[in-house]
């Protein structure tokens, strides 16, 4: 019997990067899982850097400052009031939504 293969569709947003993350870590090591697939427009290089490296470094960080949360909206522009409660009850998640070596840019939907 073969195992069907899957993808995790998401939005490109700062509260999507806590699924993101669950993701990788509970599927990232199945060969069913064939990656993400994120509704945006393929970003600049640069932003993908930056998501990945504001993550690394804020990790599990509930307490932004004013300067961190300016970065974070450059690089995730629609953040609202649930993503900042989000933020501040359980930290910046491990990983961007951008940041899986499989992730796969649709455009917008």
């Amino acid at each position: 019997m073969t195992q069907k293969k899957f993808y995790l569709l998401t939005d490109p947003s700062i509260i999507c990067s806590y699924l993101v993350s669950k993701w990788i870590k509970a599927f990232e090591k199945m060969p069913e899982f064939q990656g993400i697939l994120v509704k945006e427009e393929v970003p600049s290089d640069r932003v993908i850097r930056e998501r990945k490296t504001f993550h690394q470094k804020y990790f599990g960080q509930k307490h932004l400052t004013d300067k961190m949360y300016e970065l974070l909206i450059d690089l995730y522009p629609d953040i609202d009031r649930t993503e900042r409660a989000m933020i501040e009850r359980y930290g910046v998640s491990q990983y961007s939504t951008t940041e899986h070596s499989q992730t796969i840019f649709l455009g917008i939907i």
